[in-house]
């Protein structure tokens, strides 16, 4: 598909992940939404990931609350139903826009990919600064 739609699939036979598909149709490239801090609504969010509410969590499960691609499509409660979906309308969205750019964002080899020889080290991470 063409930019600005989701690439949702299975991983481990269990686990949903996304990827937001950034060339022209036809051109396989995509990012994939590897993590996120949970912001609001954290009742709604803690009840996809764990089905219970945000102030029973433990601090582990706050601290592990979607630090992973698995955890994160749990919590937003992306499945196989969004593949395919535009991300340009307004039937699926993951925020609303409240400033025109971030405040900084930075670049840094992905971590935990030891295995990916001469990739492991490329600067394919993106994240906003704290």
């Amino acid at each position: 598909m063409s930019a600005g739609h989701a690439y949702v699939f299975l991983i481990y036979g269990m686990y949903y992940c996304m990827n937001i598909v950034t060339e022209q149709q036809d051109t396989p490239c995509a990012v994939l939404l590897r993590a996120c801090q949970p912001i609001s609504p954290l009742e709604a969010l803690s009840q996809n990931r764990y089905a219970k509410p945000y102030t029973e969590l433990t601090s582990y499960q706050k601290k592990n609350f979607s630090n992973g691609p698995g955890k994160l499509a749990k919590a937003l409660a992306i499945t196989k139903n969004q593949n395919k979906m535009s991300l340009l309308q307004n039937d699926f969205f993951l925020f609303e826009k409240e400033n025109d750019t971030p405040s900084h964002i930075c670049v840094s080899a992905r971590i935990n990919i030891d295995y990916a020889q001469e990739y492991a080290l490329k600067p394919w991470r993106f994240f906003e600064a704290q």
